[in-house]
């Protein structure tokens, strides 16, 4: 219903469209009782008077007519009802002019035909007020006239007829009631029709918003807000229709930009969305009208085309996607040189898109296993080291329920002494095949969500195992926990609460750092207030420089193992050991070698002026239970000539 309409309004408005619509009805019946009252008067009355009175007459029918078709809704009633005792008062005076020839049977006759008119007139206003206004005056007139100029019986019967004249007419009131309010209920029901008509407009036009705006909320939810290329759902969408209607014959490209976290880390995540979007770009003029091209997230993009022969068409749509990526991006006014990884998939026989996305995705990570910056096509290797990760997958979730997981530790030795001054907690897998390294499953583990669990696990285990020491040996042991920058505020929730955190040593990687380094300052500082020591891990590698590594409140670093191999015969890496030493020499900070496994290494660190090392040489993580031996027996490592 519109808000417009109000059906408790007063019915003035719709009785004044009911007299406009039927005014030419009304006048031309007030116009055919003129004629008969003047048919009935005319041998009895005097005709002079009796055309005088006519003619007056229709002046004032006219009259009051025009004046009610042109009031407003507002004033229209009251002019009504005045225009009615205006006019019944001149009906009334045609009693005057008959009773002046005392023709009083005559008048009679005239009057029974008034009342008669009156009361059509009165059940067409359908309104008491009307009704009384149209009556009353010709009855009291009449009355009036007949007491005193009539005669005989004539005189009284004329009399009671006009005293009685409203009370008859009032007869109808009920019929007239009735009347009105099937004109009122047909006047709502003509405006609720036609409300609902507009409502109805109104609600195929919403429908039809309604429908363009799912459509394109729907066209918006399958693209990617920042390249306006199809994300995942939309090119999975695509593509799962492509396999339907063409089985066999779709090729899927997977790719991935090579090290774009390094941009993202050097210049900003918003150059590295302009790189990625100008990426987009070059690739969409290469591809053919049939291959589409999307972004799954971060830096990695897909395509699917449908091709009819294996090793041409996938091979050089390969070779297409390589070729975008010879020459530079200049973005800024920064030429970044930016390389690719691409996995490749085609299979004669019917397989489904989750299928081959999964298969693209082992292709293009044996492509980066290989070197990068080039393409690998998925052969039946690859499947076959993709059903052992999907086992694996399976192996790795039902040994955390087993607890075959369980955290191992390195020591970490003072060069000079031969003590451990320390240890490293590394996860490992006891599986009935022989110890497995975090190597064999920690990307697994990513894959399945496990991180968190894993982390729980290892913290864990080395809080009981400091209480275990502390008890054995009176003095506590320094455990290393290896900790994401993104990860590192939930870790300090978690180990704040345990005695003894300060014999927890953090060793944090580079991930994310570079792009915020506020971000990973403020957790950091929390540590050094609740006594936990960081590390810098892998230092001289990646994107870790002496510059950044002034700006975190850490207690040292550990040399990449890397570089510690690297160091023998080779200037500049011995070079760069130095520069290292000297700011943690200023700074006051530890330096820990990793990954030694020569004495030749050994000695040359040590040269060099590194106060701690781990690796081979000294032992392989080892079990909790041995690490404790160790320590309660005074455990000394062989470092060469320098033992006390």
């Amino acid at each position: 219903m519109g808000p417009d309409t109000d059906f408790t309004a007063d019915p003035a408005a719709g009785i004044r469209e009911n007299f406009v619509e039927l005014m030419p009805s009304s006048v031309a019946f007030s116009h055919i009782a003129l004629a008969a009252s003047v048919a009935v008067f005319w041998t009895h009355v005097d005709t002079a008077r009796l055309l005088i009175w006519a003619g007056l007459q229709v002046v004032l029918l006219l009259t009051t007519s025009f004046a009610r078709y042109r009031a407003t809704p507002e004033r229209f009633l009251p002019i009504w009802i005045g225009a009615e005792m205006v006019t019944s008062a001149g009906w009334a005076s045609l009693v005057l002019v008959a009773l002046a020839d005392n023709a009083d049977w005559q008048t009679l006759q005239g009057l029974l035909l008034l009342a008669l008119m009156l009361s059509t007139l009165g059940n067409a206003a359908a309104h008491r007020q009307i009704h009384l206004a149209a009556t009353i005056p010709i009855s009291v007139i009449s009355a009036t006239a007949f007491a005193l100029q009539g005669s005989g019986a004539s005189r009284w019967i004329g009399a009671s007829f006009a005293i009685a004249l409203p009370f008859t007419i009032a007869s109808g009131g009920v019929i007239r009631q009735v009347q009105s309010d099937l004109f009122e209920s047909s006047l709502r029901n003509k405006t609720l029709a036609e409300s609902l008509r507009s409502e109805g407009t109104q609600l195929k036009d919403a429908n039809d918003q309604l429908e363009i705006a799912n459509s394109d909320l729907d066209a918006q939810s399958r693209r990617d807000t920042l390249t306006g290329l199809y994300n995942r759902a939309g090119f999975l969408g695509l593509l799962t229709q492509a396999v339907a209607d063409r089985p066999g014959k779709v090729v899927v490209c997977y790719l991935d930009l090579d090290a774009f976290k390094r941009v993202n880390d050097g210049f900003g995540h918003r150059f590295g969305d302009l790189i990625l979007c100008a990426a987009s770009r070059r690739i969409n003029r290469v591809l053919r009208e049939n291959e589409v091209l999307a972004r799954q997230g971060g830096d990695e993009l897909t395509i699917f085309g449908c091709i009819d022969d294996m090793k041409g068409d996938v091979e050089d749509l390969g070779q297409r996607i390589l070729s975008v990526f010879d020459d530079p991006f200049l973005v800024e006014d920064r030429q970044v040189e930016v390389s690719v990884s691409i996995g490749l998939v085609w299979l004669p026989e019917f397989t489904t898109a989750d299928d081959l996305m999964r298969f693209a995705d082992t292709a293009l990570y044996n492509a980066k296993d290989s070197g990068r910056g080039q393409f690998a096509v998925f052969n039946d290797a690859m499947r076959a080291e993709l059903d052992s990760r999907t086992q694996l997958q399976v192996d790795l979730s039902a040994a955390f329920a087993r607890s075959e997981l369980t955290p191992y530790l390195q020591p970490i030795v003072d060069i000079t002494t031969g003590q451990i001054a320390a240890g490293e907690a590394l996860a490992r897998w006891e599986h009935v095949d022989g110890i497995r390294t975090a190597a064999d499953f920690i990307d697994t583990a990513s894959d399945l969500g496990m991180l968190d669990q894993i982390n729980e696990l290892v913290v864990s285990k080395v809080f009981e195992f400091q209480r275990t020491v502390d008890t054995a040996t009176g003095r506590p042991c320094p455990i290393t926990v290896n900790v994401s920058p993104l990860h590192l505020d939930a870790m300090l929730n978690r180990v704040l609460g345990e005695p003894g955190v300060e014999t927890i040593i953090f060793e944090i990687t580079e991930d994310g750092i570079f792009s915020d380094i506020d971000r990973v300052r403020r957790p950091l500082e929390r540590a050094k207030e609740a006594g936990i020591q960081v590390l810098l891990d892998d230092f001289g590698v990646g994107f870790w420089s002496l510059s950044i590594a002034t700006q975190l409140p850490v207690d040292g670093f550990k040399i990449d193992r890397r570089t510690v191999a690297s160091l023998a015969g080779n200037p500049s890496a011995i070079a760069s050991v130095e520069a290292i030493i000297q700011l943690a020499d200023r700074m006051g900070l530890k330096i820990v070698a990793e990954g030694v496994e020569t004495s030749e290494q050994l000695a040359l660190l040590r040269d060099l002026g590194v106060g701690f090392a781990q690796g081979y040489l000294f032992s392989d993580a080892v079990p909790m239970s041995r690490f404790a031996e160790w320590l309660r027996t005074g455990h000394r490592f062989a470092v060469g000539a320098a033992v006390v």
